[in-house]
């Protein structure tokens, strides 16, 4: 039928971009949301530095993947 080697295949380099991307969302994600817990409970400092460690390591379980 086609003549394309790849065909229906995914190409490993955009999987690499879209993994990585969606790491760098839930760090912000979770600094964000830490941020905002963290003024609610008049903590910022503290929920800030919550909200980056659960970032970083969802960050770290997704590259595991």
């Amino acid at each position: 039928m086609g003549k394309g080697k790849n065909k229906g295949r995914v190409s490993s380099k955009s999987k690499g971009k879209n993994e990585k991307s969606s790491a760098i969302s839930f760090l912000a994600l979770c600094m964000i949301i830490g941020l905002l817990l963290g003024t609610i409970y008049n903590q910022v400092i503290i929920g800030v530095c919550l909200g980056t460690l659960v970032g970083v390591i969802i960050d770290a379980r997704n590259k595991k993947k």
